[in-house]
Formats: structure tokens, C-alpha cells, sequence
């Protein structure tokens, strides 16, 4: 199966909805044939003046409405379409967006039908980070979602960019007991420093109470390269610069998020612990077959699933169209047998997937990971 697998970089770009056309446009120069784009929000903190003259301000979040944007390159060509992308979306700016890129083995060729133009290095922007990694957290009880989102812009690490997701596998075979585990998850999305991502997720799973059952699950992954958004405060500033502009000019001067380190000891009495050595499976589909792909991989020792609606955006001589993207956390020894049971099913099921990656996860948490003497059915992720 190695043979069949070839090293791609995925890139992920959250930008404001009206500025979804510019980004096409720029990914259409580049060679892409199709993209797909997830719908989602961003949520900052909003500071408002007090009402009748009175001194000091008020603060609430406040979500504004995103397009997410996946595709693959090679790793070659990685960080100069990233670099041209977030010159053209001017995302090296606080409050312009987030862009990032994840290495991944995939079953499937890159949709890059032509060489992103290699301009000279001083005509990139500054801003690009390799000690960054990505907390995704899927959350199963409303209101979590925005629970953690607060703790996040409360440490000032990053923008959240939520989603929405769907969950299967333990929850199926809970039984009556399913009615207290929602279908529905929240997807938060958290690009943070490397060095402090540990730290982060075992405060996100103390704030969110993830440590209790059926709260949700959490995972953190590498990051080959990104520009997070420190943009978390909207309204009126006092000073010259705001303190998310000071923070983005010294992370260019340093070229590095080091200088922030916030966590240099962790406490080994935290009561949970993180899981390692777990890799997660990516794939993409026709609209309405997520669900029988899932089957096949919880059948073949998954042990849950999160899918999610996408739209496939044609930039050339692609098809477009609705599809459905399933995701996977499982133990790194499972993954090849999950891996062959899936490429062998698109035969059974006659519908052949549109991409199937695989991509290391660093430390992930769930109390199902706890409690697996009840549930285990061999996977490391709860829905």
C-alpha cells in the first residue's frame, strides 16, 4: 500500500465570504482544476462603548460568516502558492484570514495541472510561521462550541473558525442511551503556536469539561507552514497599534512564535492523559455516500466518524458539485487495514472517492479513551 501513497501538502484557507471570488480567481491562475469549500464562521471578541455616556466598554463575541477552502499541491510548490495566495488576500494582515498547510500521504494525484509561478522571495510577504500546529476540536453538547471559542480568544492564541459536522460510529451503538449524544457536532478549528499546543488542549479539555462522557473529542496535529489570524478584538482601540498588530509584527521579526511560549512546565496531575501514535483518514465523496464509506471503516476497526457537507468548485475542466468529507482519528497500527478497506470498497459501493489522505495526529483526547473498557471497538475517536 506505501507504494500507492504519494507525500502532498494540504492548504487550508479560512477568508471572509465576499472575498471568496478574489480567492478562485488567484487559485484559478495558479492550475488548480477544483477546489472544495466548507461553509463556516469565525468568532471574535466585539467591544462596544457603554450605553448613556458611562465610562469603560462592554465586550460579546460575534461571529462573521467565512468560506473555508481545502486543496493539495505538491510539496514543492506549497509555500509559494501560499505565499501568493496570502499576498493576493493580503491574509498577512490581522483580521484577513488564516491560511495553512499540512503534510499528508494521499491514495490520489494533485489536481495541479500547471506550475505556480516562482516569483523572487523579497516579493512574498512576511508573516509565514513553521512552529505552528493545528487543535481541532468536535464538540457534542451545544453551547461548547462557544465555550471553548472564548477560552481561546481569552489566551489570545488565535482566531476560532467553527464548523458544522455530523458524528457516527459509538453513538450508533449506544442504544437508548444515543438520545443523550447529539448527531449535531461544532467543529473548532485553532491554529496555535507548536510549542504551546500541548498546554492549550489540556486547558480547552479542563474549560470545555471534554473529560466528562459524551462531551466531545480533541486532537492536535502538525502544521508545515501558516499565517494564523490574531485579529480577536473588534471596536474601538486607544492606542496606535493594536495589540494584535504588535503581536503579528514581532512574530515577523522573530519569524517565529517562541518569544510567547506560555506553557515551559506542564503539570503531570492533570487528571488525563493524551493519546499518541494516531494518524487521521481524510476522505472525500459524492454527496450521500459518506455514510456507507464510514460503515466500512468502523467495520474495519474505526472508531468513530465526523462527516461534513462541502461544495466542489470547478476552476477548469473539473466537475463540481455537492460532496461529503468523513474523518477518522485511529491508532497508527490500524490505519493501513482501514486504509485497504476503504480503496477496496469504492468497487462495492460503485462510487469512487474523490481524495483519501493520511496525516499523523500529535495528541489527541477523548473519554472514550478513558472509559474504552465499556466501548472499545478499536479507534481512538468519540463522536
Amino acid at each position: 500500500m506505501s507504494e500507492q501513497l504519494q507525500t502532498i501538502h494540504r492548504v487550508t484557507c479560512a477568508i471572509r465570504r465576499e472575498r471568496n471570488h478574489g480567492a478562485m480567481e488567484q487559485l484559478g491562475n495558479i492550475g488548480l482544476r477544483s477546489v472544495f469549500v466548507e461553509s463556516g464562521r469565525c468568532v471574535r471578541r466585539r467591544r462596544r462603548g457603554r450605553p448613556f455616556g458611562l465610562p469603560g466598554f462592554s465586550e460579546r463575541l460575534e461571529d462573521s460568516p467565512i468560506d473555508v477552502i481545502h486543496f493539495s499541491v505538491p510539496p514543492e510548490l506549497s509555500e509559494p502558492v501560499v505565499q501568493r495566495l496570502a499576498s493576493a488576500l493580503q491574509i498577512n494582515q490581522p483580521g484577513h484570514g488564516t491560511i495553512f498547510t499540512q503534510e499528508c500521504r494521499s491514495f490520489f494525484q494533485n489536481p495541479l495541472t500547471a506550475a505556480a509561478p516562482i516569483v523572487d522571495q523579497d516579493d512574498y510577504p512576511p508573516g509565514l510561521l513553521r512552529d505552528l500546529a493545528l487543535i481541532t476540536c468536535i464538540t457534542s453538547i451545544s453551547g461548547t462550541g462557544e465555550e471553548l471559542a472564548r477560552v481561546a480568544l481569552e489566551l489570545g492564541t488565535g482566531v476560532p473558525v467553527v464548523t458544522l459536522g455530523a458524528g457516527t460510529g459509538l453513538r450508533d451503538r449506544l442504544g437508548l442511551l444515543r438520545i443523550t449524544v447529539p448527531a449535531e457536532k461544532e467543529v473548532i478549528r485553532l491554529l496555535v503556536p507548536a510549542w504551546d499546543a500541548e498546554g492549550l488542549m489540556r486547558m480547552l479539555i479542563e474549560k470545555g469539561r471534554l473529560n466528562r462522557p459524551g462531551r466531545g473529542f480533541i486532537y492536535c496535529s502538525p502544521v508545515a507552514a501558516g499565517i494564523l489570524d490574531t485579529s480577536l478584538l473588534v471596536g474601538p482601540q486607544q492606542h496606535a497599534a493594536t495589540i494584535e498588530q504588535v503581536v503579528a509584527a514581532i512574530d515577523r521579526l522573530e519569524k517565529s512564535t517562541a518569544w510567547r511560549r506560555r506553557f515551559p512546565v506542564l503539570d503531570p496531575d492533570s487528571g488525563f492523559s493524551l493519546q499518541s501514535r494516531s494518524e487521521k483518514i481524510t476522505l472525500i465523496c459524492q454527496e450521500e455516500f459518506a455514510g456507507k464509506y464510514a460503515d466500512v471503516a468502523i467495520a474495519a476497526g474505526a472508531g468513530a466518524a465526523t462527516s461534513a457537507r462541502l461544495q466542489q468548485i470547478s476552476l477548469g475542466d473539473a466537475p463540481g458539485g455537492a460532496c461529503e468529507r468523513c474523518t477518522f482519528v485511529v491508532r497508527s497500527a490500524q490505519s493501513k487495514d482501514i486504509l485497504n478497506a476503504l480503496t477496496t470498497a469504492q468497487d462495492d459501493i460503485g462510487v469512487t472517492l474523490e481524495s483519501l489522505d493520511v496525516e499523523p495526529v500529535d495528541f489527541s483526547f477523548s473519554y472514550r479513551a478513558e472509559a474504552s473498557r465499556f466501548f472499545r471497538r478499536g479507534g481512538a475517536q468519540s463522536s
